[in-house]
């Protein structure tokens, strides 16, 4: 199987090809944040698909992307990786500053 193919889902109903990737639980009051930060990456690597992050509960847990086009899905890893990797520096960066970056609000 390609690698591409790891990255790439289906939908059933209308063929649109999409990637959804879990992320650390971050607190839904980063999202501006971490919105801002990875729709940067999207743009930087000239992407036109539609980018969103997934919450529950109150925590992003994740991030959608669907492809505008045949040639964004030969990107499907490098997009994938980029926007985990920044994520997840994003959420270092919280735990470094003693923020409280998953379930609730500070106390």
């Amino acid at each position: 199987m390609a690698t591409k193919y790891q990255y790439l889902k289906q939908c059933s109903c209308c063929d649109d090809r999409f990637s959804r990737i879990n992320l650390p639980a971050i607190n839904a009051k980063h999202q501006g944040a971490l919105i801002k930060l990875l729709k940067k990456q999207v743009t930087q690597m000239r992407m036109k698909g539609d980018f969103s992050l997934m919450l529950a509960d109150g925590v992003i847990a994740g991030f959608y992307y669907q492809y505008a086009s045949a040639a964004e899905e030969l990107k499907a890893e490098k997009l994938c990786n980029r926007l985990y990797d920044a994520a997840c520096e994003f959420y270092d960066e919280l735990m470094q500053d003693d923020a409280v970056w998953t379930y609730g609000e500070a106390a």
